[in-house]
């Protein structure tokens, strides 16, 4: 719901996470199943280093043009102030995000 109706990054960020962590009660919900500790500490790991590229996307963009509001970048986006490689290095941050929380690629560790 948040989500949904978020206009700011921060906004973004909180919804992610606080969805993130009901993933994480669920993934590892049988405590005494240790495939199931194992899932939960492997999703927690990939999970953290998705959220610091997240965090790192968002770094860029808030350094490059001081605002969080995504109505507000609509307008440094459109203009020429800003330059391409930073447009590209803040959209392949924020992606990855989505990379590697999705089900596209298999992590499988060990």
């Amino acid at each position: 719901m948040w989500m949904a109706s978020a206009i700011d990054f921060v906004l973004i960020f909180v919804s992610l996470e606080l969805v993130t962590i009901s993933f994480y009660v669920l993934v590892g919900f049988t405590r005494r199943n240790p495939a199931s500790l194992e899932a939960a500490v492997k999703y927690l790991v990939l999970s953290a280093v998705a959220t610091g590229f997240l965090v790192y996307g968002i770094t860029w963009i808030f350094g490059a043009t001081g605002e969080t509001n995504l109505q507000r970048l609509r307008l440094y986006f459109r203009g020429p102030t800003l330059s391409r490689t930073l447009h590209f290095s803040a959209a392949c941050s924020l992606l990855s995000r989505l990379v590697l929380k999705s089900p596209l690629f298999r992590f499988i560790f060990g």
